[in-house]
């Protein structure tokens, strides 16, 4: 069985904690949720920053917008 959590925050000084603290507790992935609300940051470059800070926790994004080519164009994704 494996284990993910899940956290949303422009407090990028918790995020990293979080993740540190997921990792060490054994947890085997991180979501950071990517959206177009003032509760998040731009989720692909938080999970670039957060790989900096672990080495084996799994990260990804809870959910990625594609929807508005102003916020992120599809082809930055593909």
């Amino acid at each position: 069985m494996r284990f993910a959590v899940q956290t949303w925050s422009t407090d990028l000084d918790a995020v990293k904690a979080y993740a540190r603290d997921a990792e060490a507790m054994g947890y085997d992935a991180l979501w950071y949720g990517d959206g177009l609300w003032p509760w998040t940051h731009e989720g692909w470059t938080v999970l670039a920053a957060l790989a900096t800070l672990t080495t084996r926790i799994r990260l990804g994004p809870a959910i990625t917008y594609l929807l508005d080519r102003a916020y992120r164009h599809p082809s930055l994704n593909a």
